[in-house]
């Protein structure tokens, strides 16, 4: 039987730039707004978001499959996505500087050592991030919320 191999460059932090998951765009759960009378537990914090902001964005969210919603990117781009996005243009550029120097006559191995040193760094700080959403233990901003909306797709 034929085989594909799908092979995602930087998945988590795609997803939380394609879907807008990040704190600031997080209105919370779908059961807990409809049924909200006061605060609603978010992360670490109490979250109340009013019936008539729910409404005026109503064709302005997206509901992850955990049932999470979040306001899309044309309301707000949040914090983490457009964090993540720089990081990995940063991380394309420094590659493609990686190629230039390859392309040379006499390439410097010690420029393309930094050069992948600093592109792999890119790579685990956009990586770490979806951890850091989700660490309840030694993370300053645990938020199972988000951190399940990116792993629920």
């Amino acid at each position: 039987d034929p085989v594909v191999v799908l092979d995602f460059q930087s998945l988590y932090p795609s997803m939380m730039i394609a879907y807008n998951y990040c704190y600031s765009t997080c209105l919370g759960r779908v059961d807990q707004l409809i049924e909200q009378t006061e605060f609603s537990e978010f992360g670490c914090i109490g979250l109340e978001v009013r019936k008539q902001l729910l409404y005026k964005y109503r064709n302005d969210i997206h509901i992850s499959p955990n049932g999470v919603v979040f306001l899309k990117d044309y309301v707000r781009k949040g914090i983490l996505p457009k964090m993540l996005d720089e990081i990995l243009e940063t991380r394309i550029m420094v590659k493609n500087a990686m190629k230039m120097n390859n392309k040379k006559q006499n390439p410097s191995k010690g420029l393309n050592r930094k050069l992948d040193a600093r592109q792999l760094g890119l790579k685990m700080i956009a990586n770490f991030t979806y951890g850091y959403t989700s660490a309840n233990f030694s993370g300053r901003m645990p938020c199972v919320d988000v951190a399940d909306s990116i792993v629920a797709k």
